[in-house]
């Protein structure tokens, strides 16, 4: 991915405090004749101090190219990342009274942040100057999303595909022998299984059914790779687009006026089009123990149980796109003279139903193209080759923004006997990304990398540069 920017930001603040913090201090019960008096000392003991100390506080970097406005007009790439480098990343917490099991001590304060080290997983931040820098490893890359965001993004003329599914019907035969077998295999393996359990490993049945079963279990190995290899492929590139033709082809049958009338009335007409490509939020655990990770670590006597502590990893990523399309078929045009025709009405239901003959639906007809695309994804090409000649789309922008967020959390369980506490401690690093359509193959390619088929398909699909 290559960005270029003509303005870059930086911005570090730096931890409001310096130097030793007291937490707190430990008192004692005073005692006459060896009897508690039900008084606590007024002298401090022990007095507990910290002296962590996060190099900033936070840190972030903006890279841009500056425009006239507002209002703005124009858009560059952009890209945003802050790191919160520990929050709170100074002071004292949890802080109260806290009293041993026995009566005869007490804890007057707080406890102090996990040190650098705790946070498990977190990339090393400690000097803001290596990552604040466009294209920073500490963010995804969101160039992987731009085929994806493309064919999600772009005007929707074919509901389904009929031209593929007419090719696959074909293979029906074989999906249905390739699974009936796996059937045929599964019923001989739990025939052979009962005779086995009822009579023995030994056991020699009678029955014709049986010994025919027996002898087919002995020579089909089920789990052997090249056997479950082949019934994956039957699944995942036989029967799931094959019923997923299906679904579409109905679907596009039952709302087949609606679809037709929707094309018609944005025939020819810009529109924006804003689309989620990707959300996702997950939380893992990176790893989690016994004790404390903070200081000070009190005796036993002060917890009704152990201590423990987990860090856990939660990550949110949103993927949209945003671009401005026009596409043009002369049988959707209803100021056209021969749009009642029969002609006319037959091309809009090849158009709606995908089986019109275009370079990627013959590509996809081919066999073994779907082994191709599963590794590189090579169809993209033809795809928009096909939506030139075959839709004349065109598009005046087209934008991919990610918004992404990592929070690594200490939470750490001290169940005090006197008042129980759950401390959690967050290092956030957070940023969003802009990415302008370079070219309409890849995120990643510039105009200049473009070979002359490239510029080619790129010139009739009418998309330009704004600068």
């Amino acid at each position: 991915m290559t960005l270029e920017f003509k303005r870059l930001r930086r911005r570090i603040i730096p931890t409001k405090k310096l130097g030793s913090q007291k937490l707190g201090g430990y008192f004692s019960m005073t005692t006459q004749g060896g009897v508690p008096t039900g008084k606590w000392s007024t002298v401090e003991i022990n007095k507990q101090f910290f002296n962590y100390q996060a190099p900033y506080s936070k840190a972030s970097f903006i890279a841009d190219t500056p425009h006239k406005g507002p209002p703005y007009y124009d858009g560059d790439p952009f890209q945003m990342v802050e790191v919160d480098y520990t929050d709170p990343y100074n002071g004292v917490h949890g802080a109260g009274t806290y009293i041993r099991s026995d009566g005869m001590e007490k804890y007057v304060g707080g406890f102090s942040p996990p040190s650098n080290a705790a946070f498990l997983g977190s990339p090393d931040i400690s000097n803001p100057n290596t990552f604040l820098v466009p294209l920073t490893p500490l963010v995804p890359d969101l160039s992987v999303y731009g085929i994806e965001a493309w064919r999600k993004t772009k005007p929707k003329i074919e509901y389904a595909d009929a031209y593929v599914f007419l090719k696959e019907l074909k293979d029906a035969v074989h999906m249905s022998k390739s699974t009936g077998k796996i059937m045929r295999d599964s019923y001989d393996r739990i025939l052979v299984t009962s005779v086995v359990n009822e009579f023995g490993p030994g056991a020699s049945p009678s029955s014709r059914v049986v010994k025919n079963a027996l002898k087919r279990y002995r020579q089909t190995k089920m789990m052997s790779p090249r056997y479950v290899g082949d019934q994956f492929l039957n699944h995942q590139f036989g029967w799931i687009p094959f019923l997923s033709d299906l679904r579409k082809f109905n679907s596009a049958y039952t709302n087949f006026i609606e679809i037709n009338a929707r094309i018609t009335q944005r025939n020819g007409q810009w529109r924006r089009r804003k689309i989620t490509v990707h959300e996702e939020k997950t939380e893992s655990r990176l790893g989690a123990g016994s004790g404390s990770l903070l200081s000070p670590f009190l005796a036993s006597g002060y917890y009704s149980t152990d201590p423990n502590w987990e860090v856990l990893e939660r990550i949110t990523y949103k993927v949209q796109s945003v671009g401005s399309f026009r596409y043009y078929l002369r049988e959707f045009d209803m100021n056209s003279p021969d749009y009642s025709s029969e002609w006319f009405r037959m091309m809009r239901q090849l158009d709606i139903f995908g089986a019109r003959v275009s370079p990627i639906n013959v590509y996809r007809a081919v066999p073994w193209t779907w082994a191709n695309d599963w590794l590189n994804d090579s169809s993209a090409y033809l795809e928009y080759a096909s939506d030139a000649v075959m839709n004349n789309l065109a598009c005046k922008y087209f934008y991919l923004m990610g918004h992404w967020t990592r929070e690594i959390v200490i939470r750490q369980n001290l169940p005090l006997l006197t008042q129980p506490k759950v401390l959690e401690f967050t290092r956030k690093i957070e940023s969003k990304t802009r990415l302008e359509a370079a070219s309409p193959f890849d995120f990643s390619l510039s105009w200049s990398g473009l070979n002359p088929r490239q510029l080619a398909i790129a010139a009739a699909l009418g998309i330009t540069r704004s600068h």
